[in-house]
């Protein structure tokens, strides 16, 4: 086997290989005997008959299969040899054997670059800039939450229309000029002031307006309502002889369609305003909680799970920004394009949410903008290929556990079964593909994360009268930092199993 490896630029690498005819043969018999017992032939037990009379039976697929494991042979040793790691797919061209046998085949690829990740242990990163949860944001989250719960109920009968409120009305939509109506009367709930339904200014004629009493007005309809009313007549055309418009003219743009006129005729039968539900006991005891300061105390504490998860994602993000200035990559140009066509599906996949994952074979043929998807695909595929490294030279492992482990994360997250998940992931071998690269990063990123060393905001010197306050020193002390995880230092035994660090 001669084989012979070419770095052409660009990280593209060209691979000749040649095998003479005694490797060939060497491979066919090897090959036919594992045949042997698989195939039958009359007069012969299983893995009795003679390997030439196996080989005839197979046929000529069958001298394309060595020569295919022949190939792949290659390769893998000119991988391993070269410590190359393509980043294209490769697609050997076999030449046509010769009389003996014998045969040749190249391949060209591009291959991500030999990078050694150092110090990617204890990076030191700043303590995220995050709000402390105080008295101050549980109360605005408890303010949220009302809002939210907010509902329209019915106002007093003597009451006047507010901007905001819901009008519940009868209108009767009538022809300006004859005051023929148009359809037959319609009930429909107004916002007060603010809708252009159902003609232009009708919202705004409401305002002050009580229960009973009722209002004209004549503009132009709104879209929604258009929809209720009959197509409207087309004047008759007169008949004259068209003009003969030069070719090189250019034929008048047609008009945008005038809006409708209508007049609306309105009654007003209610009038809903919303309210806000007080912050007091019976509202806690709606939502599940015995008193109101259960009720804060619940959303205090969801308010700092929510700070450590930001903060553990500021924390990663950081450390993942200095790994990449520490070591640059070069791509080559069809990586990169694969790149952007990964992150136009991730970015769609995103968009369509884990609740439809069975729609996923539709986003197929949608092409996000060019400007949006490159500099994501770089920053990915940069990344992806920093955590892949460290993840060789930690020796990290994916086993079933951390695999059920996953899919029992994601089932919580998205509120499906888990078993539903699980037949996602393992439809088919790109899927589960997918799900294992999906947790070996997730076991880098967590590693990285748990030994940052997070360095706390130095505070600042105390200044006398007619001095000068001098900047803060750039290096903390040594007090003032910590690792991600814990104020103290992480023992041994709380690392991954997997990971030696």
């Amino acid at each position: 086997m001669k084989i012979e490896v070419q770095q052409q630029g660009q990280q593209r690498v060209r691979i000749e290989g040649r095998f003479e005819a005694d490797e060939v043969r060497k491979e066919r018999m090897r090959l036919g005997r594992e045949y042997a017992g698989r195939v039958s032939i009359p007069g012969f037990r299983p893995g009795k008959a003679p390997v030439d009379l196996v080989i005839r039976r197979l046929g000529e697929d069958f001298d394309q299969e060595v020569r295919d494991h022949l190939v792949q042979s290659a390769l893998d040793t000119a991988m391993k040899d070269h410590s190359l790691h393509p980043s294209t797919s490769l697609d050997p061209d076999v030449g046509k054997p010769a009389p003996d046998g014998s045969f040749s085949f190249t391949v060209e690829f591009e291959t991500f670059p030999h990078i050694e990740v150092k110090d990617y242990l204890g990076v030191e990163v700043p303590e995220p800039d995050l709000p402390l949860v105080d008295d101050g944001l549980v109360e605005g989250s408890l303010d949220n939450l009302r809002e939210r719960l907010a509902r329209f109920e019915g106002k007093e009968e003597a009451a006047e229309a507010h901007e905001g409120d819901l009008a519940v009305c009868q209108v009767a939509l009538l022809d300006p000029e004859t005051g023929a109506p148009l359809i037959d009367p319609f009930e429909t709930r107004i916002q007060v002031g603010l809708d252009d339904e159902p003609v232009a200014d009708a919202a705004r004629s409401l305002l002050g307006q009580k229960a009973g009493d009722a209002v004209e007005v004549e503009g132009a309809v709104g879209r929604i309502t258009a929809r209720r009313l009959p197509e409207e007549p087309k004047p008759a055309a007169e008949h004259e002889p068209a003009e003969a418009t030069p070719e090189s003219e250019a034929a008048p743009e047609a008009e945008p369609p005038k809006p409708r006129i209508v007049k609306a005729r309105i009654e007003v039968r209610q009038l809903l305003e919303r309210r806000v539900p007080a912050a007091n006991d019976d509202l806690a005891r709606r939502l599940g909680h015995p008193d109101l300061a259960s009720l804060k105390a619940d959303l205090r504490k969801r308010l700092e799970e929510e700070r450590q998860t930001a903060r553990k994602d500021q924390i990663l993000e950081s450390v993942l920004l200095k790994l990449e200035e520490q070591h640059p990559i070069d791509l080559g140009e069809q990586t990169l394009e694969k790149a952007i066509v990964d992150e136009n599906r991730r970015i769609l996949m995103k968009a369509l949410g884990p609740s439809n994952l069975h729609l996923a074979d539709q986003l197929s043929g949608i092409e996000l903008p060019r400007e949006k998807t490159e500099p994501a695909a770089r920053r990915s595929l940069h990344r992806a290929w920093i955590i892949e490294n460290i993840a060789r030279q930690e020796h990290i492992e994916v086993t079933s556990q951390d695999i059920a482990e996953e899919i029992g994360r994601m089932a919580e997250e998205t509120r499906q079964s888990a078993e539903e998940i699980y037949r996602y992931y393992t439809q088919n071998r790109t899927r589960q593909q997918e799900l294992f690269t999906q947790v070996r990063i997730r076991k880098v990123l967590d590693l990285l994360t748990r030994y940052a060393v997070v360095q706390a905001p130095a505070a600042p010197a105390p200044v006398t009268s007619g001095e000068t306050a001098e900047p803060a020193a750039t290096e903390p002390a040594p007090e003032a930092t910590e690792r991600s995880g814990s104020p103290e230092a992480i023992p041994e035994d709380n690392a991954s199993a997997e990971v030696t660090p």
